[in-house]
């Protein structure tokens, strides 16, 4: 893909739960595109510390927030986008 709104596009579309973690220290660029996703319907929001690379800052806590939705446990959730780990 080489527009991001067709990628928008095709995200939109996923017939599957989707979780995008945010770090609040996200350099502002990636952190706007993140913030895009994260506006979609059905996508579920954690925002925790860190920046790019959380799964290397601050990879247990993303685990203990990631596992519970890979295990169904946790449902897409648009209204709460204000989650915060920890």
């Amino acid at each position: 893909m080489q527009q991001r709104i067709d990628f928008l596009d095709v995200f939109q579309n996923l017939s599957i739960p989707v979780m995008v973690a945010i770090g609040e220290q996200t350099p502002p660029k990636s952190k706007a595109e993140m913030d895009v996703l994260a506006h979609l319907t059905g996508v579920r929001v954690q925002y925790m510390s860190g920046s790019l690379g959380l799964h290397e800052e601050y990879a247990t806590v993303l685990a203990e927030v990631i596992c519970p939705f890979l295990q169904g446990n946790v449902t897409p959730d648009p209204s709460n986008s204000d989650n915060q780990a920890s």
